[in-house]
Formats: C-alpha cells, sequence, structure tokens
C-alpha cells in the first residue's frame, strides 16, 4: 500500500513543477546587461582580448571596442607607470599624450631629484655617474653599457633594454622618446 494517495502524488508533482516553471521563467527575464554595463564588467577585469566582442557595437556614436580598448589601455599604462602604453590609445576618444604626461607626472621624482634626472637627461655622455645621486648611478653606468642613444630618431629601443632601468622616468623616457623634451622642459 502506497504511503500517498494518488491525488497526494498529483498535488507533490504539480507543485514540483510550478516551481521548475518558476525557476525557468526567473532565469530567462532576469535583464539583460546594455553594452555598456557589459563593457564596465570587462574593463574591470582587464583583458584586452576581451574587448573583441564588441566589435561593431555602437551606442550613443561610441565604440564599445575603442571604449574598451582605450580604458584597459589607459589603466594599465597608469598601474605600470609604462608611457609607451600609451600608444595603444585611439587617440580621439583619450588623448595619447594626456596618458604619457599623466604616467610623467605619477613617475615623477621629489623635485630636488629631479633636477639630477633632468641634468642627467640633457646630456647623459657627458656627465659623472658617481657625481649623481645613489639612485641614478647605476642607471647612469647601465645607459652606457647598454648604449641608449639620444638619437631617438635612429629607430625604437628595446622594452628589453628600456626594462633594465631601474627609475621609472628614465624608464618612460627610454620606451617613449618623444617624453624626453617633455621631461627635460618641464617646470619644477
Amino acid at each position: 500500500m502506497d504511503q500517498f494517495p494518488f491525488q497526494s502524488k498529483k498535488i507533490v508533482l504539480a507543485i514540483l513543477l510550478m516551481a521548475v516553471a518558476a525557476g525557468v521563467y526567473w532565469y530567462f527575464s532576469k535583464p539583460k546587461l546594455t553594452i555598456p554595463e557589459q563593457a564596465k564588467n570587462v574593463i574591470a577585469k582587464g583583458v584586452l582580448a576581451s574587448c573583441d566582442q564588441f566589435k561593431g557595437k555602437i551606442v550613443n556614436g561610441n565604440d564599445y571596442y575603442v571604449v574598451c580598448r582605450n580604458n584597459i589601455v589607459w589603466n594599465a599604462a597608469l598601474a605600470n607607470a609604462d608611457a609607451s602604453m600609451c600608444d595603444q590609445l585611439d587617440d580621439v576618444l583619450m588623448k595619447r599624450t594626456d596618458c604619457r604626461n599623466i604616467v610623467l607626472q605619477k613617475t615623477a621624482p621629489p623635485t630636488a631629484d629631479k633636477k639630477f634626472i633632468q641634468m642627467f637627461l640633457k646630456n647623459p655622455t657627458g656627465i659623472k655617474c658617481n657625481d649623481l645621486p645613489g639612485f641614478l648611478v647605476e642607471d647612469c653606468l647601465l645607459y652606457r653599457t647598454l648604449g641608449i642613444r639620444q638619437d631617438y630618431d635612429a629607430g625604437p629601443i628595446s622594452d628589453n633594454v628600456c626594462n633594465q632601468l631601474m627609475h621609472p622616468v628614465l624608464r618612460n623616457v627610454c620606451r617613449t622618446p618623444m617624453l624626453l623634451q617633455t621631461y627635460i622642459s618641464s617646470e619644477e
């Protein structure tokens, strides 16, 4: 003899089916994220390749592929204090020069140190490395050993070379030569 009469089994089955139907309805009726919300989530993760899902998606005149890439690159440039990353910006929605200047400001040393760095950058081969403060001596020697040139028109300098420099300003000037004049001529 069954524990539940036939009617009770029907009621339990009906309740179970209603619960499943309610769950399915809830799952499929959740509001979908808008493209800007999706892009915000991708930007927060910081994976540049994930921006590919926004190719061709324009909202209010904004190409969300470009928006996504620009934001990830900008954030990475600031987080890594690497002005060379700014070259990946589209230079329309986000300006490369603005990015470089912010990175340079972020890596700027105290005023006293800045004078020594400027002096070194103005004439890296005409200064005695041992006359510089301790934090620059090693970079000065490395600069000469690696043959980092001031003639940046001769072509790009390898990241492998630039990454060996210790001071972030010198690394950024090495990676992004156009920063040299900006840094040398910047106000105290």
